[in-house]
């Protein structure tokens, strides 16, 4: 008879030995060029935007400034949000982590999450940080709430990466088990 922790064993050697139905890699150059072109892109519109706002609002576009240095602190709050939902849905502590000058949290090597969790775990930085940083605005005259705006306008754009997993799950059946191999995500047959 088979004691847990052998059985535990036994289904992360199971796990390890999977091959993937599909794979994919955000950290590759190629998908790495399409986010961070896609995200710069939405960055710019978004500053450009609020710079004419705030313009026209009688505040200088270097206000804009503060956008940025809310963007650092932000980007760690986006990828622990990422965490959070990892381990509720997975059990198991994802790595968190930097990868060049970002962070990145990514599930446990041994973890595997439904397909539609997966999407859940990529879309929770827009779908909390966003609106709470929408609703902070309400609380506050122009000036603070067109930095909380342009801010929560830049945390959408930084979600390109996210929406560009999101687009990778839904081509694939829901029936599938999200996993990692490295820095890839893969998406596995269920067990």
């Amino acid at each position: 008879m088979e004691s847990g922790k052998d059985k535990t064993n036994s289904l992360q050697n199971t796990r390890m030995n999977q091959k993937p139905i599909s794979t994919i890699d955000l950290t590759q150059r190629n998908n790495r060029r399409i986010i961070n072109t896609g995200s710069g892109f939405i960055t710019i519109i978004v500053m450009l935007v609020f710079a004419f706002l705030l313009d026209n609002a009688g505040y200088p576009a270097q206000w804009l400034l503060l956008v940025l240095a809310i963007l650092i602190p932000l980007t760690i709050i986006h990828e622990y949000c990422h965490f959070i939902f990892q381990w509720l849905f997975s059990g198991n502590r994802p790595h968190l982590g930097w990868k060049s000058m970002f962070p990145y949290s990514a599930l446990a090597t041994s973890a595997r999450t439904t397909r539609n969790q997966g999407i859940i775990c990529a879309l929770a930085p827009l779908l909390t940080i966003t609106p709470a940083l929408v609703l902070l605005s309400m609380l506050f005259n122009l000036l603070p709430k067109l930095i909380l705006l342009a801010s929560a306008s830049v945390e959408v754009a930084s979600c390109f990466g996210d929406l560009f997993q999101v687009s990778w799950f839904i081509r694939h059946d829901r029936q599938l088990k999200w996993g990692r191999i490295g820095f890839a995500n893969a998406l596995f047959q269920d067990d």
